[in-house]
């Protein structure tokens, strides 16, 4: 199952969570203007905030934000970002311990 979500919409992916557990799949978005206006720090920050959001379900995909006028070293450090970060790694061990879903 996947389904569309952004950090307005906790309530989707806490009830999907409960509905479908590990078989739920977001889709979800990184804020747009975070990343086609903050600075490379901001972009990296926000990829770092929609891992850990999504960390404790079934997967993730991480969208969103980027389009032909996004500078450069914005576009760069978010796929880097997204590409290293592992803190994500350690909440999702954590939430699959506890079932915080």
């Amino acid at each position: 199952y996947f389904v569309y979500y952004n950090s307005k919409h906790t309530y989707i992916k806490k009830q999907g969570w409960e509905k479908y557990g590990e078989k739920l799949v977001l889709i979800g978005n990184a804020n747009a203007n975070i990343v086609q206006l903050g600075s490379p720090e901001d972009v990296r920050a926000e990829v770092r905030r929609c891992l850990d959001d999504a960390a404790t379900g079934g997967g993730y995909f991480l969208t969103g934000g980027i389009t032909q006028a996004t500078p450069t070293e914005n576009v760069l450090a978010y796929f880097d970002e997204a590409h290293n970060y592992l803190g994500w790694k350690a909440n999702r061990q954590a939430s699959q311990t506890t079932k915080n879903y």
